[in-house]
C-alpha cells in the first residue's frame, strides 16, 4: 500500500515539475526567434509588439498580443495583417 502512495507522490511532483519547467521557458526569446524564421521563410516581416506569455490551456502554446504582418514591398495598402489579441499552440 505504502508503494502506491508513493508512486501517486512522484507521478503529481512530476506533473508539477512539468507544468513549472512550462513557466519557466523564455517566451520572449522563443517568439523572436520564431519571427526571424517567419520573415527568412515569406520574405515579409512580422512584428510582435505585444506580451507573450506561455499557455497550457487549452492548448500547450503561446498568448502572443500585438502581431503586425508586412505587405509585400512596393504596396501602399499597409500591414497585410494586425492582431491585437491571438493565440498560437500545438
Amino acid at each position: 500500500m505504502r508503494w502506491i502512495f508513493r508512486l501517486i507522490g512522484l507521478i503529481v511532483i512530476l506533473v508539477v515539475v512539468a507544468v513549472a519547467a512550462i513557466f519557466l521557458v523564455p517566451a520572449e526569446r522563443i517568439a523572436n526567434l520564431a519571427a526571424r524564421q517567419f520573415e527568412a521563410s515569406t520574405g515579409r516581416a512580422l512584428t510582435i509588439s505585444g506580451s507573450v506569455s506561455p499557455t497550457i490551456w487549452p492548448n500547450i502554446g503561446a498568448r502572443i498580443e500585438g502581431v503586425t504582418l508586412a505587405n509585400v514591398e512596393g504596396s501602399t495598402a499597409g500591414p497585410m495583417l494586425v492582431a491585437e489579441f491571438g493565440g498560437l499552440g500545438c
